[in-house]
Formats: C-alpha cells, structure tokens, sequence
C-alpha cells in the first residue's frame, strides 16, 4: 500500500539532492569526489527532470484519489533543495564578467595602497584587478581590439591564470561550477568542458578548446603596481558586498584525503611550473638570491630589493656556463645586485648584466614564470609531480660578494672560469 509513493518520494529527493548539492566542493575530499562533481553537473538537467517527473508523478496519485493528499507534505523538502540550488546557494554569488569597463589610476579612488590586485599586460596595456572585486568575480572575459583574453581567479589558492582566446570562448557559455580542493572549476557549455582554474587544464590535463597563449600575472599592491606602470587601467566594476578581503586569504575547502602532502598544507610558497614543476619555501627565499634547479634547469631566484616581487630566471650564461649568484655587497658597484661567481659579472634583478666583462655585458638571462605566495597543499593536489625543495633557511647557500682585498692575487675573473656546481 505505501511501497510506491515511498519510492517515488525517496527518488525524488535522491534526485533532488543530486541536482542541488552535486557540485559542493567539499565531496572533493573524498574518493572519486572530483569525479562525482563533475557528473553532477554534467547531469544536472537530467537530475532536476527525474526529481520533476517523481513529483508529478506522486501528484497523480494524489490526484487519482489513490492515495491520501497528506503525501503530497512529503515533496517540501524536495521544493527545499530546488530552492537552495537556484537562490541559496553560495556559488549564485560569483559572476563572470563579459568585457567590463576600466577607469584609470587616477579614478581608482576606491583603493588605497595596501590592497592587493592582479596585474598583467595584455595587447601592450597594463591592467589592474582588485582582489576585492575578484572574490566575486573571479572569470573576466576581456575584450581588446583584436585580440580577446580570459583571466582567471583562485582566490582559494591564491592563484591567478591568464591566457589569449580566440572568438570561439565566449563569457555567456562559460559557468561557475564549484572550487574542488580550492581550484575554481569552471564549464564550458559550448565544447561540454570543464577548466580547473589553478592548473588551467581540463580534467584530463590538456589545454582547454580555444585557449592559446598565456599571460603572466603579478600579485602585489596597489602602490607598487602603480608605481611600476602609471599608465595602468583598472577593473571599474564594484561588488555589492561590503567587507570583502582586500588581500590574500586561506584555503576554505578542505583537501582531499589522499593527497600526498610532506609539509603543511597552508604553507605558503613561491611555484615554478616548468620545465619542471619544482616549490621553494617562501621562508627559504629572504632578501638575498637562491641558486636551485628545476628538473635540469639550474635557476635563480632573487626578490627585487624595491617592490619585493620574485622574479625567476634561467641561470645559463652560456651553453656550458651556468654559474651560482650571490648578493653584491661591494660598495663601488652601486648599481649591481647580483655577482656570479664564474666571471664576477654584476646583474641587476631584472637579470641583465650591468657591468664586469665586456663579454657578458649585453646579456640577459631568460626569465622563467613563477607565481609567489601560493599553497603548498592546493598546489600538490593539482601538479602531482611537484617537489617541494629541500633547502631550509640554515643550510648553507652563497649569500653576498664582497670585493676582494688588495693583495688577492686570484682576483682574475677569466682565471676563475669554471663549470659551477649544480644545486638540486
């Protein structure tokens, strides 16, 4: 007598619960969550039909007279969770922004020095993103003359990703699903694809249709952005919600459990992604340069003493030359930085050589991406390969160079010329 109303009625909010809670980032940290989230939006229409059809369904029996109409009290938790899924639900808040307006640095009133914002130059324009306004606008799809750009936010991982488009990639098909293991996850409905926003891939690793060239962002102030490019245009849209953060903030989701995590997964650190995938410790990178190698790359990282920003670059001079850097120290060199130790050239931040042998003095080492002051739990889910280096603070590491004395006979940077020790 009541099997089929209870089945229709328990399918019903199967159904229903699917549609509304499906895509909820915290199912990631459990076998095969990522997996279930993406069916759950994949299905999603289908899910909202069946818990429809379940409904009518019992309806009809009410109506028929076959079964009282206090059955029909059973549907409301299943009108509950329609109504969490399309008014309550967290992920309604976010927006895709589709070409917004900009105002210049001198409009940008509604920020002061300290706020954060993401930073790029596209097309040969420098603009500026608010991470207050990017918490809830966290896709920009941007349009410049002929050329086209989609910027995406992680605020949850402190990760931002951007790259060239073509016309295909358009912001009325593109959906915020969810944040999995703090990885805005976006769909595509024009391909029927889903984008992780922290490796910028789809879910089997490869680059998403119509993604083409990436563009290297910058995470810092206000003031300093500013200062480096007066001429910059800023994000001109404001969110409705008061108090948002002005800086970065934690991971909110938790983790899945099986990730493979030797550090904590809040610590924070500076991320190489190629040539291979390598993470340095922020409390490992002070204001002095660090010599490491990525894969087989050697590399140098060094913060620039004015804004702070890490910079990264290939340490090779030459083909067979790739010498470890120190911190110059020599009061008669004020305009250099850096000093290899091979040819006792002096290099500024920006990694061009700025005197010592005429030789080296036209150089420029090949800067390599790095993105600063991420988290090394998020980022180990999402690059499996990561390896965090092991070099701590204490351990001994060349520092700074200092001239040497008068009577130092070995003062030759010819002389000295050697194959430098590789760091790994």
């Amino acid at each position: 007598m009541f099997l089929l109303p209870i089945v229709l009625i328990l399918m019903a909010l199967l159904s229903a619960a699917a549609f509304a809670y499906g895509t909820n980032a915290n199912l990631a940290q459990y076998s095969h969550g990522l997996q279930l989230i993406l069916l759950a939006r994949q299905w999603q229409w289908l899910l909202f039909v069946l818990a429809l059809l379940f409904c009518l369904a019992l309806f009809a029996l009410v109506v028929s007279g076959k079964r009282r109409i206090y059955w029909l009290l059973a549907l409301a938790p299943v009108l509950a969770l329609f109504y969490h899924k399309f008014r309550s639900d967290p992920m309604n808040a976010f927006i895709i922004l589709d070409d917004p307006p900009f105002v210049s640095s001198a409009d940008a009133t509604f920020l002061s020095d300290n706020d954060w914002i993401v930073g790029l130059k596209f097309n040969e324009q420098a603009y500026a993103y608010p991470y207050s306004t990017l918490y809830i606008t966290p896709v920009i799809v941007q349009n410049d003359r002929d050329k086209r750009m989609v910027l995406i936010w992680s605020a949850f991982a402190n990760r931002a990703r951007a790259t060239q488009v073509d016309r295909d990639v358009k912001a009325s098909d593109l959906e915020i699903v969810s944040y999995p293991a703090n990885s805005l996850l976006l769909y595509n409905a024009r391909f029927g694809q889903f984008i992780n926003g922290v490796p910028l891939t789809t879910p089997d690793g490869k680059k998403p249709t119509g993604f083409t060239s990436s563009i290297t962002p910058t995470k810092t102030t206000w003031k300093i952005w500013r200062t480096m490019n007066p001429g910059t245009k800023v994000l001109g849209v404001r969110p409705q919600y008061a108090n948002l953060p002005a800086g970065p903030i934690w991971p909110n989701y938790p983790m899945p459990k099986s990730a493979e995590v030797d550090a904590a997964p809040i610590l924070r650190i500076a991320m190489i992604e190629s040539p291979s995938p390598l993470a340095i410790r922020e409390d490992a990178i002070p204001q002095r340069p660090l010599n490491v190698s990525a894969g087989d790359t050697p590399i140098l990282l060094v913060r620039d003493r004015t804004t702070g920003l890490l910079r990264a670059f290939d340490r090779h001079v030459e083909d067979d030359l790739y010498p470890q850097f120190k911190a110059n120290l020599d009061p008669n060199r004020p305009s250099v930085a850096l000093i290899d130790v091979d040819t006792l050239t002096g290099w500024s931040t920006n990694g061009a050589a700025v005197d010592g042998d005429p030789k080296y003095k036209s150089k420029k080492l090949s800067p390599i991406p790095v993105d600063d002051q991420v988290y090394w739990g998020v980022m180990k889910f999402w690059y499996p390969q990561l390896k965090l280096h092991p070099r701590t603070p204490d351990q001994p590491e060349p520092t700074a160079y200092e001239a040497p004395s008068t009577d130092d006979h070995a003062s030759s940077p010819r002389g000295n010329r050697r194959r430098p020790i590789r760091i790994h």
